[in-house]
């Protein structure tokens, strides 16, 4: 996290996947829920002169938030590490579900879990380009996204591609919830499996 007169925020989201119902309709993959701490936030949109970062907390108030997020709808945390001040191993010690994976360790020679995602110059372009697909193809069925929160579609409006091929926010705009957005995307097949409880 960049820190500043412009830092970054916390791109914390709830993405509920896309499925089909029992009648058969399609429902695409949906942002259902997106932490902010201050009235202000549209302020950062609306007035080019005043940047503010709006959903910027204490580390321990947002694993807390974070936490209670992913009681409320059953969901599996996808945090990114490159910036990790302790907040992963707080969740697991919580016992709240954090994405991980298994990886050799050379160092040790065996396996041993990693939790969070770690985004690199690899990776990040493919994330980027699925979510542009994926709001692409917002209407087609068995594809798709839908975002309504004002903040995430702001920030899109000000994702730019650099000449370098680069894309990221420009200027002293924030690109925070859509790196969110691709971090919890490309995390979906560890995601949770909710299912209606039948009586």
């Amino acid at each position: 996290a960049t820190t500043g007169v412009n830092p970054d925020n916390h791109g914390i989201m709830v993405l509920r996947l896309g499925y089909y119902d029992p009648l058969g309709k399609w429902h695409p993959t949906k942002v259902v829920a997106r932490a902010a701490d201050c009235g202000e936030e549209a302020a950062e949109f609306a007035n080019i002169n005043r940047r503010i970062a709006c959903c910027r907390w204490t580390i321990d108030i947002m694993q807390e938030y974070v936490k209670r997020l992913s009681d409320f709808y059953c969901a599996i945390v996808a945090p990114e590490v490159n910036a990790d001040r302790g907040q992963v191993r707080w969740w697991v010690r919580e016992g709240v579900p954090v994405i991980n994976q298994q990886k050799y360790n050379e160092r040790v020679l065996k396996e041993e879990t990693y939790y969070g995602w770690w985004t690199d110059n690899e990776n990040r372009a493919p994330m980027i380009e699925e979510i542009t697909r994926l709001v692409r193809y917002h209407n087609v069925p068995g594809d798709g996204i839908e975002i309504f929160d004002p903040v995430i579609l702001a920030e899109m409006k000000t994702f730019i591609r650099l000449s370098s091929g680069r894309t990221e926010a420009m200027g002293n705009w924030h690109d925070d919830t859509i790196l969110g957005l691709a971090v919890g995307y490309a995390c979906r097949q560890q995601a949770s499996v909710l299912r209606e409880e039948r009586v």
